[in-house]
């Protein structure tokens, strides 16, 4: 599974990574800058952003959507869960990261 979700600068997208990957939550997290364009609050808003994908198994989403609702620097944070399938020896170091 990926989750993919943005974050307003790199600081706090490194502090979630950290955490998920130190708790076996994800296996791995990459993520880089982005350019947003969105309306908010009735405004169109251009702004820096950072994106990750957070690779897991279904068996830890819930988990990992709960840690970014109650730490998210953002009232209402992109959260988009993404059911892939992870193949050959990167599916068994991913499940071994996981503890599955």
């Amino acid at each position: 599974m990926f989750i993919y979700s943005t974050f307003p600068n790199e600081e706090s997208v490194k502090q979630t990574a950290k955490h998920l990957v130190e708790n076996r939550l994800a296996a791995c997290v990459n993520y880089w800058p982005i350019n947003s364009v969105y309306e908010w609050q009735g405004e169109i808003n251009e702004d820096k952003e950072w994106a990750c994908i957070i690779k897991t198994h279904t068996s830890k989403a819930e988990e990992i959507i709960e840690y970014i609702k109650a730490n998210h620097p953002y009232s209402t944070p992109a959260i988009i869960s993404i059911n892939v399938s992870f193949h050959g020896t990167y599916k068994s170091w991913l499940e071994e990261q996981l503890g599955i």
